[in-house]
């Protein structure tokens, strides 16, 4: 039997040419969207009070972090195995786009801080990773 294709007894067979990619792009996505919602509570924390430069530091930090996170953890679980590798490769890629816009945007050049960024974004990928291969719901 070929690799995609469907038996009356078992179902469509998964292939895992696509699809590996597609559960990247997923858990970036998710790592974008995450991103994007806790972004926009800090800018309204930020307008509602004058805190210091330092805290706009701190939490764009948290939020990369996050962002990288939810992108490993989404990713690991759509796929349900190897959550290191594919929280790394998650945190890479989404990581990859925000220095693409900030190269953009901002036309900063590529420095140490990028390098601090990628191990912020990566780290938490891998995590995520790991936590959701792992993840199980509770049945009551």
């Amino acid at each position: 039997m070929r690799t995609g294709e469907r038996t009356a007894a078992k179902g469509p067979v998964k292939t895992e040419g696509g699809s590996f990619i597609k559960h990247w792009l997923i858990g970036v996505g998710a790592g974008i969207l995450g991103t994007a919602l806790t972004l926009a509570i800090f800018a309204f924390t930020m307008t509602l009070h004058d805190f210091g430069s330092a805290f706009f530091i701190a939490g764009t930090t948290v939020i990369l972090a996050l962002g990288g996170f939810l992108a490993g953890f989404v990713a690991a679980r759509i796929r349900r195995q190897n959550g290191m590798a594919i929280g790394a490769l998650s945190g890479v890629l989404l990581y990859l786009l925000y220095l693409g816009l900030s190269l953009l945007t901002f036309g900063l050049a590529f420095g140490p801080m990028a390098i601090t960024k990628l191990a912020i974004c990566v780290i938490p990928a891998c995590l995520g990773g790991v936590w959701g291969v792992n993840y199980r719901k509770k049945h009551r």
